[in-house]
């Protein structure tokens, strides 16, 4: 149907599948193309789509969500996004669990010429880097400060070994020497 200064409608066996419009192009039904492409040359291989994959070249703009489900069928319960072209960086998600993992397996959070959070899988530990360098650092005993660290107002050294709270000041040889600040036994007081 050719309406005169208006639209154009194609029908299949009475049912109408496409319209033009003063905006564009109506599609009814399903679409099937080897490949879209704007006049920019940014383009979507539909293919690979049809494969499961979204190769698209150039930059995509998705208006309010992007969604990923993981496909049940294939025994995956992980949905990710891999960034680089080596993979560099994945963001994961599955049941339990949402991270960061950059190619070697560790979570990096900021720009590692400066600041920023890395966990190590392998030591199974989180540091906070400035400058480059590590500051601060969890470890399976507690945690490890380096520089100089400043508290306001309050300092609590608590016990939960049965020995009271202790502070270990060490020489500067080695760390070979030690002096304690500790306070009394609970009966002491």
């Amino acid at each position: 149907v050719a309406s005169e200064n208006g639209s154009v409608e194609l029908y299949h066996d009475d049912s109408k599948k496409l319209e033009t419009a003063s905006g564009g192009v109506t599609v009814t039904g399903t679409a099937v193309a080897t490949a879209f492409e704007d006049s920019n040359g940014i383009g979507i291989n539909t293919a690979n789509v049809r494969t499961g994959i979204l190769d698209v070249a150039g930059i995509a703009t998705f208006r309010n969500a992007i969604k990923l489900k993981a496909d049940v069928t294939d025994g995956s319960s992980t949905n990710r996004i891999y960034i680089g072209a080596g993979d560099d960086l994945t963001l994961f998600h599955d049941t339990s669990n949402s991270y960061l993992q950059n190619h070697t397996g560790d979570l990096i959070i900021g720009d590692t010429n400066h600041q920023y959070v890395r966990g190590y899988t392998s030591g199974k530990s989180v540091a906070l880097f400035f400058n480059n360098s590590n500051k601060i650092q969890t470890t399976n005993t507690g945690v490890v400060i380096s520089g100089i660290a400043t508290a306001t107002n309050v300092v609590s050294v608590k016990s939960d070994d049965g020995t009271s709270g202790r502070i270990d000041l060490y020489c500067e040889v080695s760390n070979a020497h030690y002096a304690r600040i500790q306070a009394p036994d609970h009966s002491d007081f």
